[in-house]
């Protein structure tokens, strides 16, 4: 553990802090696990609650089991096993449903999944600008927060936005904000149910969450495990979803979207949508490391009580440039000629400094249909949301235990590649 200046409790309400209270007392004392987690009695509750009983392809147990074992971990909080309990339960219940979509209706396995365009790059490289931007196109189809959350029944075009899930998933994200992250997050990530949001949803749905590599890195096994992982059934899984929610709504010429973690596993990315193309976002590493270190620093609040902010620099820092090495490896694996005509890189300073350009080259060099209409609707879109519209977002390096000089080294690979600054 590093000095106590670099340990930060997170202000919990009091009967959340008061449950982790008494499950850190039951397990110092008896060695008992409060709210200890069960795959074989959540997988029984998610059947009894759908009278289901298919779960179709075995992948997802291994990635449940070292899921389980995490949240099982003394060091992770009582509470944060009561909500991952019903969100597990949730994912196994859609996934129940999933299988038995595809075992009963013929027509879901023809749904195109049409042309796909990933944002890809680490986070806080302009990934969500970018991504709002493109969302403005009204031939794109982006996945929405609350489809991710509640999939069935197959979203409707007729009642997309007055559909009741959207009330229930933003009465569980209030939650959240309010007992949980707090409200400042909302100036590192905007949770609104009826917004575009990235597809890190649909992945979690397969129990896979690299948040875990940066808030718990004291859980070897599981970071282990991850960095060596076959990522293509979770792609396909990905895939299945994204017909479920294009069934009854589907795009008019594409889809569109964003998740840092599809910036690691490129090769199963590109092989199971071979008609997608990736723009990946650049932006100097210095700014995004301890940008990323807070964002990180925040959803351990979803894991743990407090978080040692060196050791999360740390974990920050060898993720990220891992991660990068990993994904640069595998884009430059691929043939040349391939990857000219499938990926774009974009620099964060050109984007900021002139996004309407910035898109309209993309859709030219990628293939899509630039609109004026399009450009209207971006237009509009940056009048109505300025820069830090929900606050500031303050970070230094040093407040993660880390320097210039130890980014540098670390990033190497990456800068070099893309004439990226420090």
């Amino acid at each position: 553990m590093s000095s106590s200046g670099f340990i930060e409790y997170f202000p919990y309400t009091w009967y959340i802090r008061l449950i982790n209270t008494v499950g850190r007392w039951l397990y110092t004392l008896f060695g008992f696990t409060l709210f200890r987690l069960s795959r074989d009695g959540l997988m029984k509750s998610a059947m009894k609650q759908t009278r289901l009983n298919d779960f179709g392809d075995t992948f997802y147990q291994e990635p449940l089991n070292m899921f389980i074992n995490l949240l099982n971990d003394p060091l992770t909080s009582p509470f944060s096993r009561i909500a991952f309990r019903i969100r597990i339960q949730n994912a196994l219940v859609h996934r129940l449903k999933l299988v038995e979509l595809f075992k009963t209706n013929k027509d879901i396995h023809n749904v195109p999944v049409p042309k796909p365009l990933f944002v890809l790059g680490l986070p806080r490289t302009g990934t969500t600008l970018l991504y709002s931007l493109l969302n403005q196109d009204t031939t794109s189809r982006p996945t929405y927060a609350w489809e991710q959350a509640e999939p069935f029944p197959p979203p409707e075009k007729e009642t997309f936005f007055t559909d009741k899930r959207i009330k229930i998933v933003q009465k569980k994200w209030d939650f959240i904000t309010k007992n949980i992250v707090g409200e400042h997050f909302k100036a590192i990530h905007n949770m609104d149910p009826t917004k575009p949001e990235e597809d890190m949803e649909l992945l979690l749905k397969v129990f896979v969450d690299p948040l875990v590599m940066f808030v718990r890195p004291d859980v070897k096994e599981y970071s282990d495990w991850f960095q060596n992982i076959n990522p293509t059934p979770f792609y396909l899984e990905e895939r299945r979803y994204l017909q479920v929610l294009g069934w009854k709504n589907p795009p008019k010429d594409h889809w569109i979207m964003k998740s840092p973690l599809n910036t690691i596993f490129i090769d199963s990315l590109m092989n199971t949508f071979p008609d997608a193309k990736f723009v990946w976002m650049h932006r100097r590493v210095t700014e995004v490391v301890p940008s990323a270190c807070s964002l990180m620093k925040t959803l351990a609040a979803l894991y743990r009580p407090w978080i040692d902010k060196k050791e999360l620099g740390r974990a920050t820092l060898a993720g990220l440039s891992l991660g990068l090495e990993r994904g640069i490896s595998e884009r430059d694996s691929r043939p040349k000629e391939e990857t000219n005509k499938r990926f774009m890189d974009v620099h964060y300073e050109t984007l900021i400094k002139d996004p309407i350009a910035t898109v309209k080259d993309i859709y030219q060099k990628m293939g899509y249909t630039y609109t004026q209409e399009f450009e209207n609707n971006m237009r509009k879109w940056m009048t109505e949301n300025p820069q830090k519209k929900f606050g500031g977002h303050k970070y230094t390096l040093e407040e993660y235990g880390l320097d210039a000089k130890q980014v540098q080294e670390a990033f190497k690979v990456y800068t070099t590649r893309f004439n990226v600054a420090v």
